[in-house]
């Protein structure tokens, strides 16, 4: 259902939500799912996954720079996207990746 996948994307933002930073890891784990809902039917699940990965790469600033790489270009699809919440959550989540990670498309 979509509600289980939206309630799991608003999980993993609420759990970012309260910290101040975090470690260098394999967040690939985490990011892999959320990346995957970017492109569900309903566009509620969708921006919820984007603004997580935006919360994910503000946290972990350069460190997201290899992961931002391969994300870059799904949220610059979903860019396209007409529906302000998708288009909201894809423009938060792109200023996070530009001024944290350092981002080049290169």
């Amino acid at each position: 259902k979509w509600s289980e996948r939206k309630a799991a994307a608003d999980l993993v933002a609420s759990l970012l939500e309260g910290q101040s930073s975090l470690k260098p890891a394999d967040h690939g784990l985490v990011l892999r799912p959320l990346k995957r809902l970017y492109q569900d039917a309903n566009v509620n699940v969708a921006a919820s996954a984007i603004k997580a990965t935006g919360l994910l790469a503000g946290l972990l600033g350069s460190d997201f720079s290899a992961l931002a790489r391969r994300t870059a270009p799904a949220l610059l699809e979903k860019g396209a996207d007409k529906k302000a919440v998708v288009a909201e959550a894809v423009r938060g989540c792109l200023a996070a990746l530009s001024t944290g990670s350092r981002l080049t498309l290169a």
